[in-house]
């Protein structure tokens, strides 16, 4: 109920200030799932999902910009959360070369499309995320944030959270000791990106500074780091959980008029875990590849795959543009590897599975 009633707070301050300076253009989005997985038993598991957004984005006024999405999730009923319907709602406004931004949206702080050491807002994407979506990292989160451009692609910016996911308070009210403030700096050099920032998580009480870079070397290459310091005693670092390294590579090449092949690759790296502790893998590889024959047809396959226990999970795809708009998608996955490793692996709950999908944006 907390995020229904900011978000209708913040909808009137959307729409009403604005009405004849803006236009409202307005996004649906349609999934229709069969999904066929089986469980730890080795029993078939049929389910019928449909996924729904519905958003609204103003355009037309260069100086205000604002966003409204719900989203959903249905089977038999609701499986989406009543407060997670409310995806995003924000509005973000130039202020004369500064740029404030308030509501639930996202921040892309660090480099990474699934593994990102830098996001020290909302934290690493485990591997098991749904490797169909077509986008793997969209958390949103209540926030105010101001950006302050300091030149072409540099800038400072600070963020503030005023609620934390690990209190579940239905009150409007702020409490201080579960908020979150921190902030970045992004410098852009010839063709060097670099960003270093610090978050203060107090309802973890923890102290998080990373640093990312980016570059392109025939390859766009990024790399990022961060650290845990608690705040109560920063001695008590615990260097096998608390540094994390992240990074990757990602490459299109355009290969003929309408056809194209996209190659990414990421890793999560925990250099000093011990690799004899199979409760959570050190090191994890992300491996993707998109190949276009003509623009309407795209193969995929993602994977994830952990090295100390020999396990992961693969991912092929093929998606077809029948009319705009809409589009029809299969998909196949399967895990490998020992059923107790922490993510992945033969013979657990949906090891096996074939999605098909229908889908339809207007």
């Amino acid at each position: 109920m907390k995020d229904l009633c900011l978000g209708i707070i913040v909808f009137l301050i959307l729409v009403f200030p604005f009405p004849l300076r803006a236009e409202l253009e307005t996004t649906l989005e349609i999934e229709t799932i069969i999904s066929l997985t089986r469980d730890s038993a080795g029993q078939p598991l049929l389910n019928f999902l449909a996924q729904a957004n519905l958003g609204f984005a103003s355009v037309g006024n260069e100086n205000v910009k604002a966003g409204l999405e719900f989203q959903g999730l249905w089977s038999s009923e609701l499986l989406t959360l009543p407060h997670d319907l409310l995806k995003r709602i924000f509005i973000k406004v130039n202020l004369e070369g500064l740029y404030l931004t308030f509501g639930k949206t996202h921040l892309s702080f660090g480099e990474g499309f699934v593994f990102n050491a830098g996001d020290v807002i909302f934290g690493l994407t485990l591997p098991l995320t749904d490797l169909s979506a077509k986008v793997m990292r969209d958390e949103t989160q209540w926030l105010l944030a101001l950006n302050i451009p300091l030149g072409d692609f540099s800038f400072l910016e600070i963020v503030f959270l005023p609620f934390s996911p690990l209190k579940n308070n239905s009150s409007l009210a702020v409490d201080l000791n579960y908020t979150r403030l921190g902030g970045r700096a992004s410098f852009e050099i010839e063709d060097l990106k670099l960003e270093t920032g610090y978050f203060l998580k107090a309802d973890e009480g923890l102290h998080n500074p990373y640093l990312s870079l980016a570059f392109n070397l025939f390859f766009d290459v990024y790399l990022a780091m961060s650290l845990k310091i608690p705040w109560s005693d920063p001695s008590d670092i615990k260097w096998e959980e608390d540094l994390i390294l992240t990074g990757g590579f990602f490459k299109i090449f355009n290969l003929a008029e309408d056809s194209r092949l996209a190659l990414r690759f990421e890793y999560l790296f925990l250099p000093l875990a011990n690799w004899q502790d199979f409760s959570s893998s050190p090191l994890i590889f992300f491996i993707e590849g998109n190949y276009q024959p003509i623009i309407d047809l795209t193969f995929s396959l993602r994977s994830f795959f952990s090295p100390p226990d020999l396990s992961g999970i693969v991912f092929i795809g093929v998606d077809f543009a029948i009319y705009q708009g809409f589009s029809f998608s299969i998909a196949a996955w399967c895990m490998f590897g020992p059923s107790d490793a922490p993510y992945f692996g033969f013979g657990r709950m949906g090891d096996i599975g074939l999605n098909l999908v229908l889908h339809y944006i207007y």
